[in-house]
């Protein structure tokens, strides 16, 4: 456990110095980002990108989109305080309130962008930041923003997360429900009534896991909820462009809460709404996966198929690791898999450390069983 009065260092922080040594020994294999496009129509096997649902090309969410630009235009054209919000903003709101049992909802233009407007909003003055270890740089981003000291632990294990709650006489906790890089699932309710008992607030970052956890999409979330409602000590963050299939970024929480985002969250006050299309699309996705269930069990009937193919780790999530270590083995390999036709991520620093480099393979509720053999059979050829 560290404490720290500045910035958290991340581990895309601590893998650059990995990415110069890497383009040092590897030339060849340099580590440097492309931006390449992708044709509209490609033919590879899907399994880099978050679309863990298939609804961002499902018919419904695209005629929803369609509806809401022909209806309010393509952009949202100034601030949510100003003139940008419009009636598919609130509509969203209230379907992903109710489906994630909270009293309100507030739309942002991205999940980095509600991030960060949770944590410098909604952070109480005096309070100490206990971040876990492995956190998103989005919520890193956001808490280097504010001038809270932090306690830097890994909130899984319980002494670390008992130890730091003690040590700060008001606190908040910041984590990530899902890790994006691997599938790993934090016990939500366990970190909950831990900070419950200590009187701190717990934000969580939801993205990767609306849509994909538990049999409905919910996740455990619906465990630590009374009537119907989620307990007003608990902050939920999400993105909309992931398992939603569109784009744009949430903050759960109660209606005291949202409003003080509304007056204070910098991100949502100097920043464009979020086109009404987008708000829309995710509207209509969320109605998606609450009529049809078997959207979310085919997604995980297929990562059970992946993960037991390739001889990897159970998860619940729509994300899994294959870790490789080497950096060049990393790129190498994800090159051979995409030139049989199936797109994978290729995590390497400066996102994760040197020693976590590896291909991440994203599940896909939408893949036919053909689909779902070609990727295992490619994978384990290229491995």
């Amino acid at each position: 456990m560290t404490t720290r009065n500045h910035a958290q260092t991340s581990p895309q922080q601590s893998a650059l110095n990995s990415s110069q040594r890497v383009s040092h020994l590897a030339p060849e294999i340099p580590i440097v980002r492309q931006d390449t496009p992708r044709s509209a129509a490609h033919t590879f096997i899907d399994l880099a990108s978050n679309d863990y649902l298939g609804l961002a090309r499902h018919p419904r969410v695209q005629t929803a989109a369609h509806q809401a630009i022909d209806q309010w235009g393509v952009g949202a054209t100034g601030s949510r305080v100003v003139a940008g919000t419009v009636p598919p903003h609130h509509c969203c709101e209230a379907k992903l309130a109710g489906f994630l049992g909270f009293p309100a909802a507030l739309l942002f233009s991205s999940g980095y962008l509600a991030n960060l407007a949770a944590i410098t909003a909604l952070v109480p003055s005096g309070a100490t930041l206990i971040c876990d270890t492995r956190n998103h740089a989005s919520l890193i981003d956001a808490c280097r923003l504010t001038t809270a000291p932090r306690i830097i632990c890994d909130v899984t294990k319980p002494p670390e997360l008992a130890a730091a709650l003690q040590q700060a006489t008001s606190s908040v906790v910041v984590c990530d429900v899902v890790d994006s890089t691997d599938g790993s699932v934090l016990d939500i309710p366990s970190i909950y009534h831990a900070t419950h008992a200590a009187g701190s607030l717990l934000i969580a970052d939801f993205a990767h896991g609306l849509g994909v956890l538990g049999h409905d999409g919910r996740g455990a979330l619906p465990a630590l909820w009374t009537n119907g409602q989620a307990p007003t000590d608990l902050v939920i963050t999400c993105t909309l462009s992931k398992a939603l299939g569109s784009q744009g970024g949430a903050v759960l929480c109660s209606a005291e809460q949202r409003q003080q985002l509304v007056d204070t969250a910098r991100s949502f006050i100097f920043d464009t709404a979020l086109a009404p299309a987008c708000a829309a699309a995710a509207t209509t996705a969320l109605e998606i996966i609450a009529s049809e269930p078997t959207r979310v069990e085919r997604l995980h009937q297929h990562m059970s198929a992946l993960t037991n193919a390739l001889d990897l780790p159970s998860v619940t999530a729509g994300v899994v690791a294959i870790p490789l270590g080497d950096p060049t083995r990393a790129i190498a390999v994800h090159r051979t898999v995409l030139s049989a036709g199936v797109g994978v991520g290729c995590f390497r620093p400066p996102s994760v450390p040197w020693q976590r480099s590896g291909l991440r393979l994203g599940g896909r509720a939408d893949l036919s069983a053909e689909q779902l053999i070609r990727a295992i059979t490619v994978l384990r050829d290229a491995l």
